[in-house]
């Protein structure tokens, strides 16, 4: 502050020198306006010092062109005089002036002559860049359930931060970057509060957030589509060399999808994930040779191009593994830039003379050793990292990502290891560079094709994963949170934990774009996490596969196959029957089939109703043909104990989702006041059973579900309709004491009540009886097979 004592021997002096020396003193405000610090429109800036008796004495600056400096020219100083003087606003000491508190005068000796002295208020120079208190996202952004990115990068300018988002969750926080969802439109206020190592005060900034509700409309294609990832070299062997190739998926394709929407054999798959097909020297193909080759072991261009093709004829979307964090060792590249320290692409690696002190992320070397010094490959020695500070680097990598979308014509790419692919010295992961260069990259890909999909490998958790997404980021990424919380959640036979995870994943992230899945080609598969239980593998599947998001079906998954770490035999050959090599090769594979192939391959599971492989198929079909389950709302009905049960809604479409992790059966009552049902006997029918459950004249049912079970309720007709002729094939109708088929062979049959719940079943032969005498008086669904066509009758006990 002020000096408290100024002599009376200085004044004197001052009143007899003055009149000497002309100072002008001028101050740059710019940075104060700029962050509306500072008004010039209400707001004066005035200098007070030895010289006016600290301010006593207003001395005015002013700013005629309006460029943010303010100066005055002041008279009467001796040359060579020592004088102290703080800038201040508004000729008060509030706490806005310069070095408030207590804090430091300006001290200057005054030349002999007319002289000019410039400063900065505060007496710093803003860092170029971003300034102290900008919000460097947009203002305006467009979502539901969304989350934007705020970030403030001041270049070490600002030391602690204090944020306020109404409306936003989290409502605080004190990060330089944090990520905040909004569930509701509306527009919200959001303010920063900052400050700085050079001064103590306070710098303020409001600014306000417009959410507007985003529609389905706005979603891109990927939000219709289920995908299937797939490993080249364990798919099909078309060629008898014990790998998989093009030419084998081409063969699979019917499989995956036949292109006919009104057949159910096939999968109804739409979208597939390829993992890396370029040259390698390595098996899984992570490490790559040729950015713009084909792996020989799998075929050529035109056998790549011949199957994108026929992929595109049964409407399949292809896109395939993009791993530009790092190549091979192998490639030209890496062979010139290792030769010597002047080679032409050493700037392609990052090097050092002497090996840098620090790990990688799981404690890791990331440093590794050459005859021409140290390079850096966070995975290992033979992955050295694409070092994308050098120009050159990146003009060639968005060049391939070109290529492949406009030459060849794939429609995306999951991209690997997103997190690693920019440093900042020891700093490997997550960083604001990071960032930056993905928003670059997809802007290339959307001016090759708007289209393109761009799916990022994020292994972290859901709010280090957003900043991926938002702001211009990848159109979405995996949620591995998500995943966990459903393989765990059903181990526990915890509902909640997986309920909350879903609420959390769907309000972080902008509407649906994330990625579900349960498992991929680095993870044990499901057989092996649930201990070769089908029963919970088939609960798995029914969450994930209901919940919004794009989901994703690691091949194998559908029948059960096994496989744990190590990799190798997570990424075993596909099991299509129980021959030798299960069906894969007619040769020796390059890996041995799953343990399991005998019963858990494609041929079997097929002919069986009740089996994995079908489970899936009424699932993924049933997603195909519903805009609710694809994007419709999401709403939460139960998640008590081991029972989650949750509502999916777009317009009059309404799907029920109730999973059983529990042992024991469980009754969950729906609302159904609001459900659309065009039918003279309105029921739910459960896709993936036999329920019916009778909705008429209802507004709420309560649904059993058996222990361990899943049902995916869907509205429709309380009974089937058959043929005329086979109108008498129960009798009497209504029955007393027992009921009999009028069928010429045993058959199998169910009787429910039309809440959808099994009270007997059994199988009845030809002219034999149905006792029904523990039944209660009522209306039941009675189930059973004609031919090979189900039959439902509803019948009545008097």
């Amino acid at each position: 502050m002020k000096n408290s004592i100024v002599t009376l021997a200085f004044l004197l002096f001052s009143l007899l020198t003055y009149g000497q020396v002309s100072v002008t003193f001028e101050v740059n405000v710019s940075y104060q306006i700029e962050q509306g610090l500072f008004d010039p429109a209400n707001e004066f800036v005035d200098i007070a010092g030895t010289f006016n008796n600290w301010g006593t004495t207003l001395s005015r600056l002013e700013d005629p062109d309006e460029d943010g400096i303010y100066s005055t020219t002041l008279n009467g100083f001796t040359g060579g005089s020592a004088i102290e003087f703080k800038f201040r606003f508004n000729g008060q000491w509030d706490g806005r002036e310069e070095f408030p508190g207590g804090g430091s005068n300006r001290s200057h000796t005054v030349s002999d002559s007319d002289e000019t002295i410039t400063f900065w208020y505060n007496d710093e120079e803003p860092p170029t860049g971003p300034a102290v208190a900008g919000i460097t996202a947009s203002s305006t952004f467009t979502f539901t359930n969304g989350s934007i990115l705020f970030t403030e990068d001041a270049g070490g300018l600002v030391e602690s931060y204090e944020w306020e988002f109404e409306g936003g969750n989290p409502a605080t926080s004190t990060a330089a970057s944090v990520s905040v969802s909004y569930a509701q439109p509306g527009t919200y206020d959001v303010t920063l509060r900052v400050s700085n190592s050079f001064s103590e005060d306070e710098l303020v900034l409001t600014d306000y957030i417009e959410v507007e509700e985003k529609t389905t409309e706005d979603l891109a294609w990927w939000n219709e589509t289920t995908f299937y990832e797939i490993f080249v070299r364990s798919f099909y062997d078309s060629d008898g060399d014990g790998i998989g190739d093009f030419q084998g998926i081409i063969e699979k394709l019917d499989y995956l999808n036949d292109g006919d929407p009104t057949t159910t054999s096939d999968l109804g798959i739409t979208g597939i994930w390829l993992m890396p097909i370029h040259d390698s020297p390595s098996y899984h193909g992570y490490d790559v040779n040729d950015y713009r080759s084909i792996n020989p072991d799998y075929g050529t261009m035109d056998d790549f191009k011949a199957f994108v093709e026929e992929a595109h004829k049964r409407g399949i979307k292809v896109i395939i593994d993009l791993v530009i964090n790092h190549s091979s060792t192998e490639i030209e590249w890496f062979q010139n830039a290792v030769s010597s320290a002047a080679a032409e692409k050493r700037n392609w690696y990052r090097w050092s003379d002497t090996k840098p002190n620090y790990s990688g992320p799981w404690g890791q070397d990331v440093w590794h050793s050459s005859a021409s010094g140290y390079y850096y490959g966070l995975f290992w020695g033979g992955m050295p990292d694409l070092n994308y500070d050098e120009p050159e680097v990146k003009e060639e990598i968005f060049d391939i990502t070109r290529f492949w979308l406009e030459d060849i014509g794939l429609d995306g790419y999951r991209l690997d290891a997103v997190k690693y692919i920019k440093e900042d010295g020891s700093a490997l992961e997550d960083l604001p560079v990071t960032h930056e260069f993905w928003r670059e990259w997809v802007a290339v890909t959307k001016e090759s094709n708007a289209d393109a999909l761009s799916v990022g490998e994020a292994w972290t958790s859901t709010e280090k994963i957003v900043p991926y997404v938002v702001n211009d980021g990848l159109d979405f990424c995996f949620d591995f949170d998500l995943a966990g919380s459903i393989i765990n959640g059903i181990r526990s036979q915890n509902a909640s934990s997986v309920s909350n995870q879903i609420s959390k994943v769907i309000n972080s992230y902008p509407y649906y774009q994330f990625g579900t899945f349960t498992t991929n080609h680095d993870m044990n598969r499901l057989m092996n996490e649930f201990s070769n239980d089908e029963d919970l593998v088939r609960l798995a599947a029914a969450i994930y596969l209901t919940l919004p998001g794009v989901p994703f079906i690691y091949y194998g998954e559908e029948i059960g196959m096994t496989g744990s770490k190590p990799d190798e035999n997570i990424r075993r050959p596909m099991a299509w029957n129980n021959s030798s090599n299960a069906g894969f090769s007619t040769q020796t594979p390059w890996n041995s089939p799953s343990s399991n192939y005998p019963t858990n391959n494609v041929e079997h599971q097929s002919n069986n109703p009740g089996s994995v492989l079908n489970w899936y198929k009424k699932l993924i079909q049933l997603r195909s043909k519903s805009e609710a389950l694809q994007v419709g709302d999401f709403e939460v009905i139960a998640s008590d104990g081991g029972v989650l049960a949750y509502k999916r809604t777009l317009g009059d479409q309404q799907v029920y989702s109730i999973i059983n992790m529990a042992s024991s059966s469980a009754d969950v009552v729906l609302d159904i006041s609001d459900l659309t049902v065009d039918s003279t006997e309105p029921a739910l029918i459960n896709a993936l059973g036999d329920e019916r459950i009778d909705v008429l004249n209802k507004d709420e049912v309560t649904v059993s579900v058996r222990g361990r079970r899943a049902m995916v309720l869907i509205p429709g007709d309380l009974v089937l309709a058959i043929d005329e002729d086979l109108e008498e094939l129960v009798y009497p109708n209504p029955f007393s004491h027992s009921i009999e088929l009028n069928l010429s062979k045993p058959t199998s049959y169910s009787i429910l009540t039309v809440e959808g719940r099994m009270v007997q079943e059994g199988t009845v032969h030809p002219n034999e009886k149905i006792n029904t005498k523990n039944l209660k008086a009522g209306v039941y669904l009675l189930e059973f097979l004609v031919g090979e066509k189900k039959t439902v009758r509803k019948i009545i006990k008097k």
